[in-house]
């Protein structure tokens, strides 16, 4: 998303929650006239419909992103409010429609209803904050991302605009502090994917299924289902990249090109002599072994001496190496 992209986005949505703050204040307006009314009248029984709206103070943090209050504004549906809805249901789609085409028959294709308003102004808000807060990621401001999980804390895993996790971008650009915070205070999965092309199939862990790029007809993008170990190893930030597993990142999970991790890491002499030492040591007992690609259990070729077997004593608490002939059996 470029500067000019990302205008037309604000302006949008701004225009948006503008018209649903309109309605809200009229159809609050509405109920405080109406209240009013009754009071100076004798109650009668009466068997119109209601619907209930729950509405907060967007300075209140807390209740703002559980979207609750003990303030609760009932409205009475009738000839005049559902007018309002459908002007207001028109007026959305014709903005979509005139500033961003692409996503008109994304959004507004049903009619709106009064409950979901001050839900509808919510979410509204918190795309709106996301173009920032998604930048910022990216540019290791810690204090907009902050700000922006305080209130809307179920983006911490979702991709935005531009297709990538907070987590992803935030490892891309070695911005250690805020990936720390990412996992450890907000609880970010450490392998959370970014968003996938919905062009491209799906690669499996078995390499006879990677499709050929130079069959699909279009460049696929190397971010696609990518996680934030795939770009720490590919942008060559070993310390991001020995933190995140650490941390129970997966070095073996494809994204849609089918590249590991390690395979993104592949042009970094140091990302590879971390991953040799790491794995290889470890992981097989033949000399001059490769880095492995894919875990020893998908292995096509297993065989007893491509790694190292090992076991527990039931009532042992130490894994003993089996010998040489018991490899072999």
């Amino acid at each position: 998303m470029n500067t000019d992209e990302e205008n037309k986005l604000n302006e949008c949505l701004n225009l948006i929650i503008e018209k649903v703050c309109e309605v809200l204040t009229q159809l609050k307006s509405k109920q405080e006239s109406t209240t009013s009314e009754t009071d100076l009248s004798i109650a009668i029984p009466t068997t119109t419909q209601r619907t209930t709206i729950t509405t907060t103070d967007d300075n209140d943090l807390l209740l703002d992103n559980s979207i609750q209050n003990n303030n609760v504004n009932t409205f009475t549906v009738d000839n005049d409010e559902n007018d309002l809805l459908d002007t207001l249901t028109n007026d959305l789609q014709n903005i979509l429609k005139h500033r961003l085409p692409e996503l008109s028959k994304l959004f507004f294709t049903q009619r709106l209803t009064a409950t979901i308003l001050y839900t509808l102004k919510h979410n509204l808000k918190g795309l709106l904050l996301a173009v920032k807060a998604y930048p910022a990621a990216l540019n290791g401001d810690l204090t907009t991302v902050q700000g922006f999980l305080k209130r809307y804390r179920d983006y911490k895993d979702k991709s935005g605009f531009w297709g990538t996790t907070l987590l992803y971008s935030a490892a891309r650009n070695n911005h250690m502090q805020l990936v720390r915070y990412l996992i450890e205070t907000v609880g970010c999965s450490v392998n959370a994917q970014n968003q996938g092309d919905i062009n491209y199939i799906l690669v499996t862990d078995n390499d006879n299924a990677r499709p050929d790029p130079n069959t699909l007809g279009y460049d696929p993008d190397p971010k696609a289902s990518s996680t934030a170990l795939h770009a720490a190893c590919f942008n060559n930030n070993l310390n991001i990249v020995k933190y995140l597993i650490d941390k129970g990142a997966n070095y073996l999970l494809r994204n849609q090109l089918g590249e590991t991790p390690i395979e993104n890491g592949e042009g970094h002499q140091q990302i590879r002599d971390f991953f040799k030492d790491y794995l290889v040591l470890t992981y097989t007992n033949l000399p001059n072994a490769s880095i492995p690609s894919e875990p020893i259990l998908d292995c096509h070729d297993r065989v007893p001496n491509n790694c190292v077997w090992e076991y527990k004593p039931v009532k042992g608490f130490e894994w003993e190496e089996f010998t040489k002939s018991e490899h072999d059996t």
